[in-house]
């Protein structure tokens, strides 16, 4: 979940394998393997070293995760290792077990270039992402209404406002407007831009409100100290202040995507719905080359609700109502028409919205299995 461009290169750079990837997860089907030689892993390791000494957000962690790099090596247990797969895996063992941060992650893919921070690259790779993200429209995946008037959205990434997600958003907010009740489906979302996370927060909110959403701590960079995240004064557009939202969540529920449904917990504006999410909440300045054709992601910062004071790192977002993932969609469909049902002003209404619940009882299991080609690692 990065503030500027940073998570959304990793959800780009993991994104031809699976459009919800940011997580601790790693796409490794769609880039073809290769041999990797001694001199290579040697100076990765040395490049991966010094990069999480100088900006990793928790410097006590950053020496141990480095000197538990450098034991693994004194070891040999690297010089069993031959293919650039097996490497980046074993490495991201590593890494985990010592720092338990589910973005700090090395990835391999020789083929992309968007490596050295958001909005670095070759301009080629640059338009063949934004063309990426235009043919999923921007992760707005499904706009449906659902029995009873029920909104729904099913948002599979938190794309750039200013690339053209914005404007798809507005547009799809539009078309919920006139729901009596909003279910937005994250249980695919992987992450994104926290600047969209800020747009659609604020279509849920009163035009008087302003919310102080998060404040990211950074430990150097140009991002070096502290910025705050609010909603928006203005979106065009109606809102949906008001009615009643819910949010559907799982564990490949990530980053961006939690820190939207975390805000909207903790400002008491949601119910999430489904299980608890992956725990990945440091974010950074975007993906780091490393010789060979890899790259790693290098959390330079924390966030921190001023509503609770912490945030989900490491432990995830705990949904209000537990539920499968798989039928997150039917519990929190019924409860929005049973909560309307107990609202409706005449028979004509209760009619309507007991035929609603029988519909909504009949929703089949929505399964939500992981993108092909993904290694889950989290513990």
């Amino acid at each position: 979940m990065r503030n500027l461009m940073s998570l959304i290169c990793l959800v780009l750079t993991l994104v031809t394998a699976a459009p919800a990837a940011v997580r601790a997860q790693e796409s490794a089907a769609s880039v073809p393997d290769a041999a990797v030689s001694a001199a290579t892993r040697a100076a990765l390791l040395d490049t991966l070293a010094a990069r999480i000494t100088e900006s990793y957000v928790f410097p006590d962690v950053a020496k141990d995760v480095v000197k538990a790099l450098r034991r693994h090596a004194a070891r040999g247990e690297y010089d069993r290792i031959t293919r650039a797969r097996a490497f980046a895996d074993t490495l991201n063992d590593h890494l985990y077990a010592i720092a338990h941060d589910l973005h700090l992650r090395v990835h391999y893919d020789p083929t992309s270039r968007m490596q050295i921070g958001c909005g670095g690259g070759a301009a080629v790779d640059i338009e063949r992402m934004q063309a990426m993200a235009g043919q999923r429209n921007f992760g707005f995946e499904k706009l449906q209404r659902l029995a009873g008037n029920v909104g729904y959205l099913d948002l599979r990434l938190f794309d750039d406002p200013a690339s053209g997600a914005g404007d798809v958003a507005a547009a799809a907010m539009g078309v919920l407007a006139h729901s009596d009740a909003l279910i937005i489906d994250v249980r695919r979302n992987g992450g994104g831009f926290a600047s969209m996370v800020n747009l659609l927060i604020t279509y849920l909110i009163d035009p008087a409100e302003q919310l102080h959403l998060f404040d990211f701590h950074y430990r150097g960079g140009p991002e070096a100290g502290l910025r705050s995240d609010w909603t928006l004064p203005y979106v065009p557009g109606p809102r949906f202040a008001g009615k009643d939202v819910y949010v559907l969540t799982g564990r490949f529920t990530g980053s961006a995507a939690e820190s939207f449904a975390y805000a909207l917990q903790a400002e008491k504006r949601a119910t999430l719905v489904g299980e608890q999410t992956a725990g990945a909440g440091n974010p950074g300045n975007g993906m780091v080359q490393l010789p060979g054709g890899f790259s790693a992601f290098v959390a330079t910062g924390r966030v921190v609700s001023p509503v609770t004071g912490t945030n989900w790192e490491g432990v995830g977002v705990k949904p209000d109502v537990a539920a499968a993932a798989d039928t997150a969609l039917r519990v929190a469909h019924l409860m929005a028409v049973e909560r309307l049902l107990g609202k409706a002003a005449n028979d004509e209404e209760k009619t309507r919205l007991a035929r609603a619940l029988d519909a909504a009882r009949k929703t089949p299991p929505d399964p939500i299995d992981p993108p092909a080609g993904l290694r889950i690692v989290r513990r």
